[in-house]
Formats: structure tokens, C-alpha cells, sequence
């Protein structure tokens, strides 16, 4: 996905007309909703959604041609696995579990951030997970 969750942000703005911070705020509200009254939202999103699950599709299938044990679960991180469906579409696409990834589940903060960190983590992966190679190996 050439772009990741600013190309989902970007299609609504052009396809709504709205400005970014709407835009924003529909993946995070509506996302891939299947009520009629999103379906606005969710057709504009649907086929990059698609193109980015065909992308993974292949890649899982090129795994497992040439691997002994087979991927069997799946954890989405970058901003846009909170778009909103993303894990329930996903795991309905792939026939398997899927989850949100949390690179702060390790990482010693106070409890009132937790759910701040649960949110914006996915987006902080490769950030986390850079610095956490880099203690590990000082």
C-alpha cells in the first residue's frame, strides 16, 4: 500500500469534498462500516482497502509456498489499522485472527496513557521498535 492511511485520507477528501480533518475523522468514525447510511464513506474506501488486502494476500501466499509452518495470525500496525473495521475485514478476508499491534505493550508508562498509547501505537511501530533495537543492543 504505496501510501498507507494518508491515501485513504486523501480519497475522501476528493471523493466527499471535504478538508483533512474531516477526512480524518470519517476513517475513524464510519471507516468501513456496513450501515447504508455510510456507504458513501465505505465505497470510496472499499477498493483501496481491497488493493492493500490483495498486496497482503500475495504476500501470505508467497510465505507460505515456501515456508514449513504457515502464517495463522495476523497483527496490523501503522495508522491505519484504526480505521474503523480494518481487524473485523481483515480477519473475514484472511479466515484468521487478526489484531491491532501495540508497540508500547512493553514500554513502562503511567496508567492514565495507556489508552492514549493503545490508540496511537499502531501508527509508532517501526519508531518503537527502532529504539527498542537500539537499547537492546547498547
Amino acid at each position: 500500500f504505496s501510501h498507507g492511511s494518508l491515501e485513504l485520507t486523501r480519497a475522501l477528501e476528493r471523493g466527499l469534498g471535504v478538508n483533512q480533518e474531516r477526512a480524518e475523522s470519517l476513517k475513524r468514525e464510519i471507516g468501513l462500516s456496513d450501515r447504508m447510511e455510510d456507504r458513501e464513506t465505505t465505497t470510496i474506501l472499499s477498493p483501496l482497502i481491497e488493493i492493500l488486502f490483495e498486496e497482503i494476500a500475495r504476500s501470505i501466499s508467497l510465505y507460505n509456498r515456501h515456508a514449513t509452518r504457515h502464517i495463522q495470525r495476523m497483527i496490523l500496525v501503522g495508522s491505519g489499522s484504526n480505521l474503523r473495521g480494518m481487524v473485523d475485514q481483515a480477519s473475514i478476508k484472511f479466515g484468521m485472527e487478526v489484531g491491532k499491534g501495540n508497540p508500547f505493550s512493553r514500554v513502562a508508562a503511567p496508567a492514565f496513557l495507556q489508552p492514549v498509547l493503545r490508540e496511537i501505537g499502531p501508527g509508532f511501530a517501526v519508531a518503537v521498535g527502532l529504539a527498542l533495537h537500539a537499547i537492546a543492543t547498547d
